[in-house]
């Protein structure tokens, strides 16, 4: 007797869990509907790969024009020294006028050493 009612015990146990598989279980539809969303999910994502991809380029050629500050700094010391070399040429220039001028009796020998002291190149009274 305690062994039929044990059997009956264990047949319940499994009519319960065989009931619950069969409330619970995937249905061939909702699998199928899964499936869609899915391969929906992996094309989109495929979509945002190639994006990616082509931002990834874009910034590559970004980083390759792009000055640096080494580059500027190079640059600007380039251009100073030229600035300073076409103001050097002009400054003789005005030296030779000035010369000219004092022979000729334009200018005083005060005015000129007054002229030749001044900026950007000032010389010194000899």
């Amino acid at each position: 007797m305690q062994e039929e009612k044990n059997n009956k015990t264990e047949i319940q146990e499994v009519l319960e869990i065989v009931n619950f598989i069969k409330d619970h279980a995937a249905s061939q539809k909702s699998v199928d509907a899964l499936a869609d969303r899915v391969g929906s999910l992996e094309t989109r994502v495929g979509g945002l790969e190639t994006q990616v991809g082509g931002l990834e380029k874009k910034v590559d050629s970004l980083a390759v024009k792009m000055v640096t500050k080494e580059y500027l700094d190079d640059k600007l010391a380039d251009l100073n020294g030229s600035l300073t070399l076409m103001m050097r040429k002009e400054d003789a220039k005005v030296r030779a006028l000035i010369d000219k001028m004092e022979k000729k009796q334009v200018l005083s020998k005060e005015e000129m050493k007054a002229i030749l002291s001044m900026e950007p190149f000032p010389q010194l009274a000899l």
